[in-house]
């Protein structure tokens, strides 16, 4: 759900077309490589991964409205 989330928040930032493309491939990796092993390791032990989820989403979000045009 939250490469979902990202996806169509990045589909909204205005970039060029192959920067775009590139940052979204970069943050794919990023969250299946870093965020979402970290997030099972967290329910593994019976923890909830959703505060941490959420704050990924949350850092995501300024960086893209970062990126928006002023």
């Amino acid at each position: 759900a939250l490469t979902a989330d990202v996806s169509e928040f990045l589909a909204t930032v205005p970039v060029a077309e192959g920067v775009g493309a590139k940052l979204s491939r970069l943050l794919h990796g990023f969250l299946a490589d870093e965020v979402l092993p970290q997030a099972e390791r967290a329910a593994d032990l019976g923890l909830d991964p959703a505060p941490f989820l959420a704050v990924v989403s949350d850092v995501l979000r300024l960086y893209a409205e970062a990126l928006e045009r002023p």
